[in-house]
């Protein structure tokens, strides 16, 4: 039986086989709020109360970061020494107004269920880990029409899996932007020495969306500095905190996994609610046409061999300068490409060189859309120097050599080299990203002071920005009603 929803068809569905990979590890956001950030920050933002992510950049590092000690060991599906499939998905949905747009799915199984003959494993589970949503425009050129594609939403799916309710032993729980807004909320609460649980930001077996800027600390920063800002711009007289909590958390909302046409089409006929599991057979109920579009990869045995295998590169359980750094890199990378719309990138960049600046060499890249890329890798090379490598060279202050080979669809190698020290090398897979994101925490008190250093740090610029208003002349008139 058919429970296609109308106006949904799955245009492609590509499954690979993958390697094995080292253990993973969740390192949090961890903020040290202290006089010299709030003075390095206010310097950098002169009065101003406008917190652009190329404004962070440089200087987030200061105030916040992934924690440079991990926190837990992070769980796949049979392990992560178990080869599995990652999988590619394309999913169109026609409106009711006839408009259509396009989904990109990606995520991973938990196990190898493909046979040699591309037969599927119906027992086999798929997990979702990413999804965007694609628009293509068309530009008149003087070269001729062209197509140029740009992401609406990037968003990993958050899941626990293995929540067992509010009494779970242990609990995620969320910080994104507008979670934090939420747990700023909850510290206004007396629970008269008991424990306050909000599930508004406790991860469950219901999905939701974290844009993926969020693994970015610049764009992370940017996002609740600029929410406080907005809701206390237009805090109503007489408004109370919590009020204003409210709002804020509002104006940085994720995208709802409930808009979202394929996540809600499989949570329909799962009928368990939203989550980000499916099988082969559901596939089927949306579209009966799937097999057709379906194309699974095993690896040849020449692949095999080149494949990566668990222990073959670098730990990433340190707490070291190499694994942070690169624990920032794999996160922060794959954010900026999906939002221009870029499926894989080659790069070196250093700043080994006689000016000291930074130099970037893209020597290979490729998108989901079939035009143009080269505008999308230009704003590549200014956002990775701006957001990125200001913030891990702690403002250029130490040298460094990079090379990164990084597939959406599949793995992230990083070659990291630092302060003039042999260089190493780092594996992650990409396809299940959403489980190494630093916006998850096992510690309530590791979320409770990210948000009290957030509110204690928004309280203070928006002062600072004040002060230098009304000291200015501009600012002398405005009080005295001219």
């Amino acid at each position: 039986m058919s429970y296609a929803p109308a106006g949904l068809r799955i245009r492609k569905f590509l499954l690979h086989e993958t390697g094995t990979y080292n253990q993973q590890y969740r390192r949090p956001y961890n903020t040290n709020l202290t006089g010299g950030t709030l003075n390095v920050l206010a310097e950098r933002l002169d009065g101003s109360n406008t917190y652009e992510p190329s404004i962070m950049g440089g200087i987030a590092n200061q105030f916040i970061s992934p924690s440079p000690t991990p926190e837990s060991t992070i769980s796949l599906a049979n392990g992560w020494n178990e080869r599995r499939m990652r999988f590619m998905m394309e999913v169109e949905t026609i409106s009711n107004m006839g408009t259509s747009t396009l989904e990109v799915v990606l995520g991973y199984t938990n196990y190898n269920g493909v046979l040699a003959t591309g037969v599927i494993d119906p027992q086999m589970e798929f997990f979702v880990n990413s999804t965007m949503q694609i628009r293509d425009t068309m530009n008149f050129t003087p070269l001729g029409n062209q197509v140029f594609s740009s992401v609406s939403d990037a968003s990993h799916i958050l899941v626990d899996n293995r929540w067992e309710g509010i009494l779970s032993p242990v609990k995620e729980q969320r910080m994104r932007p507008e979670d934090v807004y939420s747990t700023m909320s909850r510290s206004l609460l007396h629970s008269g020495g008991g424990s306050v649980y909000d599930g508004r930001a406790m991860s469950t077996t219901t999905a939701v969306k974290s844009r993926r800027t969020n693994a970015s600390a610049a764009n992370y920063m940017s996002k609740l500095l600029s929410g406080y800002q907005h809701a206390s711009a237009i805090r109503e007289m007489g408004e109370d905190q919590a009020s204003m909590f409210s709002k804020a958390r509002r104006d940085t909302a994720e995208n709802l996994v409930s808009l979202d046409p394929f996540l809600s089409a499989i949570g329909q006929i799962r009928g368990t609610g939203i989550g980000n599991t499916f099988t082969f057979s559901n596939l089927r109920q949306i579209d009966p046409n799937v097999e057709n579009v379906t194309r699974a990869q095993l690896m040849a045995p020449t692949s095999l061999a080149s494949a990566h295998q668990t222990g073959q590169t670098a730990e990433w359980g340190g707490s070291d300068l190499y694994t942070t750094t690169a624990s920032v890199l794999s996160q922060a990378i794959p954010s900026i490409l999906m939002e221009l719309a870029l499926t894989r990138i080659v790069f070196k960049t250093t700043n080994r060189n006689i000016s000291g600046g930074i130099t970037t060499v893209i020597m290979d890249a490729q998108g989901f859309s079939s035009g143009d890329i080269s505008q999308y890798l230009d704003i590549f090379k200014i956002r990775l120097e701006h957001e990125i490598l200001q913030d891990i060279s702690f403002n250029n202050s130490f040298d460094f050599a990079i090379e990164m080979r990084v597939d959406l669809l599949g793995e992230t190698w990083i070659n990291i080299s630092l302060e003039g020290k042999a260089p190493a090398d780092f594996v992650t897979p990409s396809f299940c990203d959403a489980l190494l994101v630093p916006v998850i925490t096992t510690n309530d008190q590791l979320a409770m002071n990210l948000a009290n250093d957030f509110e204690q740090l928004s309280i203070s610029l928006a002062d600072i920005h004040s002060q230098k208003f009304d000291a200015s002349p501009l600012g002398n008139y405005r009080t005295s009603g001219i």
